[in-house]
């Protein structure tokens, strides 16, 4: 089921597409937004297997860029973290005193370290199958399914998301 939120960013409106709580799914050329382009880099230099691009296609998916994304689930902010989830990865980076998932410079950061965090578990786990994929359809589905099922779930939803995912990198321009 396709839910359309419209809200008002900085002035001009903007029109956020979530298919079941997951973001855009569409493949046109990704233009990561100048405020999150050094956030994107720095998170994604965490570790190795994780690409800014990676991370940028990632949000485009989940809030398609809205810092106030919320999904009809639960998940929060640019990243959409779960509460549960959050408690365990967020930070404070600006000195306010909390971990806040709609700040996107502290939620794109806890998304490289979860991410980071995925594909070492995926490379370390035996499952054969790709570490980045493993790692997507976890952040997706979360590690328990993935390893239930020795590989990818079989929801549609997290199928999708890794193949859009994957696919829409591609077209991910930091310019």
């Amino acid at each position: 089921m396709l839910q359309f939120r419209i809200s008002t960013l900085g002035g001009a409106l903007a029109a956020v597409v979530a298919l079941a709580g997951c973001g855009y799914s569409g493949t046109a050329q990704v233009v990561v937004p100048r405020e999150y382009r050094s956030d994107i880099k720095r998170a994604a230099g965490t570790c190795d297997g994780i690409s800014p691009q990676l991370l940028a296609a990632q949000i485009e998916q989940e809030s398609g860029w809205d810092r106030r994304a919320e999904s009809s689930a639960g998940a929060q902010g640019i990243a959409q973290f779960m509460p549960a989830t959050w408690a365990v990865w967020g930070r404070d980076l600006t000195g306010d005193g909390r971990a806040d998932p709609f700040n996107p410079r502290e939620a794109i950061d806890a998304q490289g370290r979860l991410m980071c965090h995925l594909y070492s578990l995926a490379q370390e786990s035996g499952l054969d199958d790709d570490p980045e994929v493993l790692a997507l359809a976890a952040y997706n589905a979360g590690w328990g399914p993935v390893s239930q099922f020795g590989g990818v779930p079989p929801y549609p939803e997290t199928k999708e998301y890794v193949r859009t995912i994957r696919k829409s990198r591609e077209s991910v321009r930091f310019r």
